[in-house]
């Protein structure tokens, strides 16, 4: 079933070749490093966990914090 159905997650190693083909063909680096950093912040049983040991208010603050940081990396990367 996982085979047939799309992942919710990609694991850091094999995303790889995926952003160097996204990248050979335009894809900016910053958007490259924000994927690779929401990447594994967003793996769904990581996120079940938090939110069973966070709690709710905490849980929202740490996937905004999450946004944020992707975003603000994403646009310094391709600042410079």
């Amino acid at each position: 079933m996982t085979s047939i159905l799309p992942s919710q997650h990609v694991c850091g190693g094999g995303t790889v070749p995926l952003l160097q083909e996204w990248l050979y063909n335009g894809m900016s680096a910053g958007s490259a490093a924000a994927f690779m950093i929401t990447g594994p912040a967003t793996k769904i049983t990581n996120l079940g966990a938090l939110k069973t040991s966070l709690g709710i208010k905490h849980f929202v603050f740490y996937i905004l914090f999450v946004f944020l940081f992707s975003l603000l990396t994403g646009v310094f990367v391709n600042l410079f």
